[in-house]
């Protein structure tokens, strides 16, 4: 989540910024749009990973590896901190022992 989170904060101030000469209610509304919008496809990422890892759900290989590939599709990034195959902390993250 800390990848997710830092990219929606970061679109959230360039959006900010960018907004500067709208009213401030507009301002704040581009702003939480774009940052949305940023976060979005992270978090459409992680619950198709987190689904293809569940085995309660009984997905075949198949299908697990499908929902892995759209997953790394939509966030590559997010997919591979869930997977523990990530080494490079999200930007101004700092990674923490036994985080993700």
């Amino acid at each position: 989540m800390e990848r997710i989170i830092a990219r929606a904060v970061e679109v959230h101030g360039l959006a900010t910024r960018y907004a500067a000469d709208l009213s401030a209610a507009d301002a704040a509304d581009t702003a939480m749009r774009q940052a949305v919008a940023a976060a979005s496809p992270g978090l459409a990422a992680a619950t198709l990973q987190l689904i293809s890892s569940d085995a309660a759900l009984g997905l075949t290989r198949e299908q697990q590896r499908y929902m892995l590939e759209r997953a790394a599709e939509l966030d590559l990034s997010v997919v591979e901190d869930l997977t523990s195959t990530n080494t490079t902390p999200a930007h101004g993250i700092e990674r923490q022992q036994g985080s993700r």
